[in-house]
């Protein structure tokens, strides 16, 4: 007896949502992303090889973030403002940058040793 279409269907759909919901959960097991900062005190964008904070900090990493639930780096850091048509790069700082990755939707920031540490809610917007 062949199976039909009713019945191999459901089980293809079935499959594809199984192992697709798999494959988003495994792209999303990793820091880089949009986070917010659950106190409200901004955001912070991860990319592999820089870093964002709010609208106008931009920081680049010296080498790329690795693999793993912690990494901790000195980055140096500058504000970006458009002003007459360009931008000009702003307030240059160096800073130590800890994150601290403690689920798929949950990071811990701290910058610099002394301040205290930020958790950080994963944004899908």
């Amino acid at each position: 007896m062949q199976p039909s279409a009713s019945t191999i269907l459901p089980a293809v759909f079935l499959a594809t949502v199984i192992f697709g919901g798999a494959v988003v959960l495994a792209k999303n097991d990793t820091m880089l992303g949009r986070w917010i900062a659950i106190d409200g005190s901004g955001t912070l964008i991860l990319e592999q090889n820089s870093i964002g904070f709010n609208e106008h900090t931009v920081c680049e990493l010296p080498n790329e973030i690795p693999e793993g639930d912690l990494f901790s780096m000195q980055i140096e850091c500058a504000n970006f403002y458009l002003y007459e048509g360009e931008f000009v790069r702003a307030f240059e700082k160096t800073i130590l940058f800890e994150a601290r990755y403690i689920s798929p939707d949950e990071l811990i920031v701290t910058i610099e040793s002394t301040d205290d540490p930020v958790l950080y809610k994963r944004s899908y917007e």
